[in-house]
């Protein structure tokens, strides 16, 4: 999983010279994704075991594994290498809104609620709630996780958590329009009493 260590250890026997030396063994690992590599650890040689340490940032997809390689070379110069896969775990993480159909970010891509996703355990994931949202002609305004948090941004690790909430709350009446700006009317006195001396269309209001 991610955030962990993957150990490994291993030795090589060679028919003539016996058990070989660690700096007969070439070790290497290389983190997979989809048809690429990258690689975890580079050629090394002089040591029968090691650790490689996984981090939980970076690749969010799920079709990932560690190749570790060992090559053994005998006094003349012969050598042979074999390999094993490690494959991480993966688990399911379900993203919910109340209201239901609200749009919840994850690593900065919004979808509509409800939705799921395959997650590796230990991956670092952020999910987003927006302050305020809309579903057709309601405005919402987000009040908390169903785990008690309160910030809009949600970082989570596969594996910790397997469904969680954003809880809205109805504020308002939602008008979508294409308008020029705010109208407003000018008065000579405090309780607004017409005649208006000025009414004007600002596009931008930042009055300071």
């Amino acid at each position: 999983n991610y955030g962990d260590s993957l150990r490994f250890e291993g030795n090589a026997i060679d028919p003539e010279d016996g058990a070989l030396a660690n700096t007969q063994l070439e070790w290497k690992v290389d983190f997979h994704h989809d048809e690429h590599t990258h690689p975890g650890l580079t050629a090394t040689t002089g040591i029968s075991k090691g650790a490689v340490f996984l981090p939980r940032l970076g690749e969010t997809s799920t079709n990932v594994w560690y190749r570790v390689y060992l090559k053994a070379t005998d006094s003349k110069g012969l050598s042979n290498s074999a390999y094993i896969d490690v494959h991480p775990t993966i688990g399911q993480m379900e993203v919910k809104s109340s209201p239901v159909g609200l749009p919840i970010g994850l690593d900065g891509s919004f979808t509509n609620t409800n939705y799921n996703f395959d997650i590796v355990l230990g991956n670092e994931r952020v999910l987003t709630a927006k302050p305020l949202t809309n579903r057709n002609d309601s405005l919402f305004q987000f009040k908390n996780w169903s785990d008690g948090s309160t910030e809009n941004n949600l970082t989570f690790r596969g594996g910790e958590i397997t469904s969680i909430t954003a809880n809205y709350e109805y504020i308002d009446k939602y008008i979508s329009g294409k308008g020029d700006g705010l109208r407003m009317n000018f008065y000579e006195n405090t309780s607004f009493q017409e005649p208006s001396i000025l009414t004007r269309v600002d596009p931008i209001i930042n009055y300071q």
